[in-house]
């Protein structure tokens, strides 16, 4: 008897994830999105010494954000001051 060789479903290279959701209304493979009894939106509460340590993160990283353009900035004017505008 003659057996057939089994193909891959994906190309090698393929491993079959897609990158965005392909649930699109109006598709005949559309589901809508299903409710769970579970509240989706809720954030948990925290304790005086957890929200302490929360905005301490916080204010640490906005100041390295804020502390990068800054020295952005300056290594920009640096570079006009010196090099472009040469007196």
């Amino acid at each position: 008897m003659h057996r057939k060789k089994k193909r891959d479903r994906f190309a090698e290279e393929d491993d079959g994830r897609s990158f965005a959701n392909m649930n699109v209304e109006g598709m005949p493979w559309y589901r809508p999105p299903q409710v769970s009894d579970a509240k989706k939106g809720e954030t948990p509460e925290l304790s005086p010494k957890e929200y302490k340590y929360f905005m301490w993160g916080v204010l640490k990283a906005a100041l390295l954000v804020g502390g990068v353009f800054i020295a952005v900035f300056f290594l920009f004017i640096f570079f006009l001051d010196f090099i472009v505008f040469k007196n």
